[in-house]
C-alpha cells in the first residue's frame, strides 16, 4: 500500500507540469527531482506506519464532521501547495544542475522536508492505534509523553508542516508559501486547538500537568521527566 500510494502521489504531482507543458524540462531540475523523490518517501513513510483504529466511531456527530472537515483541508491544502510550488518552478524557474541542491536555501529545504516527514512518522508509530484523524481519545487509550511527545504535544502536525516549508524552501515557491501561511498554518493551529481540549478533557489531571510542560509545536528549552498519566 505504501508503493502504490508513493506512486499516486507522484502520478498526481508530475500531472500539473505535464499541463504546464515544461515536463522535459523540469525532469532535468535537480531540486524538482529531490522534491519529487522526498514527498513520494513522506507519503510512503506515512502509509507505512499508520495501524488502523478498530474502535466504533459516531459518523453522524458534528465533532466527527468538523474534525473530517479540518483533516480534509489539511489534506487539499498539502497537496496543492506541492502541485503550485512545483508548477511555479517550472514556470518561472529554469533548470539547476542537482549540484545546485546543496546551495543554502535548497539544502534548508530538503533537510526540513526530510526532517519534517521523518517527524511525523514518528510520531504515528509512536501512538500506534491510537493515531486518528479526528480529535477524540480511542478507548482504553493512555496519555502518551514518551518518545517525540516528551518533547511535543502535537509531533505530527509539526512535522507536517516542517515538511512542507521545506517544499516551499527547496522549490523557492511564493505561492506555496502563501498556502503554507493562509491555510496550511491556521489549519494546523486549529487542529491542536481541538486536540488539547479533547485531550484536557479526557486526562483533567495529568494531560494540564503535561501542557504546562510541553510545546504544542515547538520544543520548550526547559523540560523534565515525562509526567505519569
Amino acid at each position: 500500500m505504501a508503493a502504490a500510494g508513493a506512486a499516486l502521489h507522484l502520478g498526481l504531482l508530475w500531472l500539473p507540469l505535464v499541463v504546464a507543458g515544461r515536463h522535459l524540462a523540469a525532469s532535468r531540475d535537480g531540486p524538482t527531482l529531490v522534491f519529487a523523490c522526498l514527498s513520494a518517501s513522506f507519503v510512503a513513510l506515512e502509509i507505512f506506519s499508520q495501524v488502523p483504529a478498530n474502535d466504533p466511531v459516531v459518523l453522524c456527530s458534528d465533532a466527527y464532521r468538523r474534525d473530517r472537515l479540518l483533516a480534509l483541508v489539511t489534506g487539499v491544502a498539502l497537496y496543492v501547495l506541492f502541485a503550485s510550488a512545483v508548477v511555479e518552478r517550472a514556470l518561472v524557474a529554469p533548470p539547476v544542475p542537482f549540484v545546485d541542491c546543496l546551495l543554502p536555501l535548497a539544502a534548508f529545504g530538503a533537510v526540513s522536508l526530510t526532517l519534517g516527514a521523518l517527524l511525523r512518522c514518528a510520531a504515528i508509530r509512536r501512538l500506534g492505534r491510537f493515531f486518528v484523524a479526528e480529535a477524540r481519545v480511542v478507548p482504553r487509550q493512555p496519555l502518551v509523553v514518551h518518545g517525540v511527545y516528551r518533547l511535543l504535544r502535537h509531533p505530527s502536525e509539526t512535522g507536517l508542516l516542517a515538511a512542507s516549508f521545506g517544499a516551499v524552501a527547496l522549490l523557492r515557491s511564493a505561492v506555496g508559501l502563501a498556502v503554507w501561511v493562509l491555510v496550511l498554518l491556521p489549519v494546523s493551529v486549529a487542529r491542536v486547538r481541538r486536540e488539547d481540549a479533547v485531550l484536557g478533557r479526557a486526562f483533567p489531571e495529568a494531560y494540564p500537568r503535561y501542557a504546562a510542560r510541553v510545546g504544542a509545536l515547538l520544543p520548550r528549552l526547559e523540560y523534565g521527566p515525562p509526567t505519569s498519566p
